[in-house]
């Protein structure tokens, strides 16, 4: 009876031993990976579809934490209010961004936080909220789509003012503008052009007398005094 006893409690020693260094384990390997986390609001004014809880968060294309929550705002239908998740130590400061990115192979969205090192103070809850709150910025997907609108928008406005430009009154008015152009065209070949043909050659004339006249001065300055020497010599003249 004794020795059964003596067994007993041996065997719940060991057992006892056993589970000892197995928690043991188990709390060193956990501690060892211990993270600690800092959680932000995020409000997003735009579709969210394609994200999902758990889904990751992303600082420059790392990935750095998770989606916690994710509910539409109460107060505003419009927003959609993400909770999230995200490692301590990375560096969330007042310039830094969110917006709502997408895996293009796999088409799963999740949420890229950007930060241009404008401002490097700490992100702080402000009164009336309980975490931080990040502000986002437009996806791509969004920007896309207004640049989209508005070429379509300019491309429409264009269109109209060519109808308007080419109905049928101005189309008139433009017909008239070119005859009465070609006419015009016809009026300065006929008339003007000939009378100017002609004053070029009277000026291309007048040009080569005085032209004449000035290689004489320059050979015979005399002749201003005594005038043009005439075809038949004077008395005494050679």
């Amino acid at each position: 009876m004794e020795t059964n006893v003596k067994y007993t409690i041996a065997g719940t020693f060991v057992l006892v031993l056993v589970a000892f260094i197995v928690l043991s384990i188990l709390w060193l390997s956990s501690g060892f990976k211990h993270q600690d986390y800092s959680y932000y609001s995020v409000f997003m004014s735009e579709s969210v579809s394609g994200l999902t809880l758990h889904g990751p968060v992303e600082f420059n294309g790392v990935e750095v934490g998770t989606v916690q929550k994710m509910i539409i705002n109460k107060e505003n239908p419009q927003l959609v209010e993400l909770l999230l998740k995200i490692k301590i130590d990375t560096p969330i400061s007042q310039g830094t961004t969110a917006k709502l990115g997408l895996h293009v192979l796999s088409g799963t969205a999740f949420i890229l936080l950007e930060d241009k090192g404008k401002d490097k103070r700490p992100l702080l809850a402000v009164a009336g909220e309980k975490y931080p709150v990040i502000p986002t910025i437009p996806s791509i997907l969004v920007r896309l789509e207004s640049a989209l609108t508005q070429m379509t928008t300019s491309i429409q406005d264009v269109t109209t003012s060519i109808r308007n430009l080419l109905n049928e009154k101005n189309l008139q008015s433009i017909q008239l503008i070119l005859q009465s152009g070609t006419k015009s065209m016809h009026s300065i070949e006929k008339d003007t052009i000939p009378s100017a043909t002609q004053t070029f050659r009277d000026i291309n004339i007048l040009t080569n007398n005085l032209n004449d006249l000035t290689q004489e001065l320059q050979s015979n300055p005399s002749v201003i005094v005594r005038g043009k020497a005439t075809g038949t010599a004077g008395p005494g003249e050679q």
